[in-house]
């Protein structure tokens, strides 16, 4: 695995970087960092994960936790967005995460047109919808994301909506702002 250190896409820290880690940006990883309120004594590193390249994977230490990073994809025909979220097993078949991989959680970013989001899935919060595999779900290898400003949706999609709604956070555009706000809310900054 490769390593990034630093919030500029283009700061490798020493060691074996694959012609893959050489071509990511983590354009929206870094975008959440400069615009989220993270501490000021965060040093974000980021291993790439070469498996689910198309939605830059990988995982970023922000502080003392861990999180699983993808940027979601959005498709014209169908509301919200997907991700991948899945590992290659023995035998070079995918599954997906269990709950013990999963480490802080997974931070899955949303960029559509001027608007961006992040859902901060917690450990507890994947289990608890079946996106990681444990004694009570199988887990998902993708599924849909729907941020608040997803409108329209069809029922199953509203409920999955609503469920995913407290790990929804909506960032300001660079030159808006820097309030953060989760579900149409404002949110006091963390120091």
């Amino acid at each position: 695995m490769a390593t990034l250190t630093d919030r500029q896409p283009d700061r490798f820290q020493a060691g074996f970087l694959s012609e893959y880690s050489l071509r990511v940006n983590f354009h929206a990883f870094n975008r959440f960092i400069d615009l989220a309120p993270v501490p000021a004594d965060a040093q974000p590193v980021l291993q790439v994960e070469e498996q689910n390249s198309d939605y830059e994977s990988g995982v970023a230490s922000i502080g003392k936790e861990q999180w699983r990073i993808r940027t979601a994809r959005i498709k014209a025909t169908k509301p919200g967005a997907f991700v991948a979220v899945w590992k290659r097993g023995e035998g070079g078949s995918t599954r997906p995460f269990t709950v013990d991989e999963s480490m802080s959680g997974l931070l899955v970013f949303v960029e559509e047109k001027e608007r961006f989001g992040v859902f901060q899935f917690t450990a507890a919060h994947l289990s608890s919808l079946g996106y990681v595999s444990s004694d009570l779900h199988p887990g998902k290898r993708g599924f849909r994301v729907y941020p608040a400003w997803c409108t329209d949706l069809n029922p199953q999609a509203s409920r999955t909506q609503r469920a995913q709604a407290d790990a929804f956070s909506e960032l300001p555009s660079s030159n808006e702002s820097r309030t953060l706000t989760k579900n149409g809310r404002a949110l006091q900054q963390r120091p």
